[in-house]
C-alpha cells in the first residue's frame, strides 16, 4: 500500500531516474537519493526519495527499494505545470490526456496542440509580427491585420 495519491506510472513508461539507476547498477549495487523523481502516468513527479537498485545475474531485471529521506516523512510530489509554445496558456499535468508521438511533449489542454505543431512555421512578419502559416511562408504572401 502506497501513502501516494497519484495513479501508479504505466507498465512499460519511460523513468529516466529508473534508467539511470540500471546504468549504475551494471557496475554493482547502487545506493543514493533519487534526484530525477519518479514520473506518475499522471505527470507529477515523486521527489526525496532514497533509491537501491540491483540487477538480476542475469542482467534482465533491475529490482528498485524507494524510501523517504525523511525517516518518519514520505516523498514529495511534485505538480508539475506546462507552458504552451503556441497559444502561451500554462496547464496542469494532471489535464494532460495525450502526448505527442512525435515530440514526446503533451498536448495543449487550451488548444490542443504540441510543441512540433506542423502549423507553427517558427517565422513572424516583420510589421505586424504575426506568426506565418506554412502556406504564407512557401508562397511569400501575407496580408497584415
Amino acid at each position: 500500500m502506497s501513502p501516494y495519491t497519484d495513479a501508479q506510472p504505466k507498465a512499460g513508461s519511460t523513468q529516466p531516474g529508473l534508467a539511470a539507476l540500471a546504468a549504475e547498477a551494471m557496475q554493482g549495487p547502487v545506493r543514493r537519493r533519487l534526484t530525477e523523481g519518479i514520473i506518475y502516468s499522471t505527470g507529477n513527479e515523486l521527489h526525496d526519495m532514497y533509491a537501491e537498485a540491483v540487477l538480476d545475474m542475469e542482467e534482465r531485471y533491475l529490482f528498485t527499494a524507494l524510501k523517504p529521506e525523511s525517516r518518519f516523512g514520505t516523498g514529495r510530489v511534485e505538480f508539475v505545470t506546462f507552458d504552451c509554445g503556441q497559444c502561451g496558456k500554462s496547464f496542469e499535468a494532471r489535464w494532460v490526456k495525450r502526448r505527442c508521438e512525435s515530440c514526446k511533449e503533451p498536448f495543449c489542454t487550451w488548444c490542443g496542440r504540441c510543441e512540433c505543431d506542423p502549423t507553427n512555421t517558427g517565422r513572424s512578419c516583420g510589421r505586424c509580427f504575426e506568426v506565418l502559416t506554412p502556406e504564407e511562408v512557401a508562397t511569400g504572401l501575407h496580408e497584415c491585420p
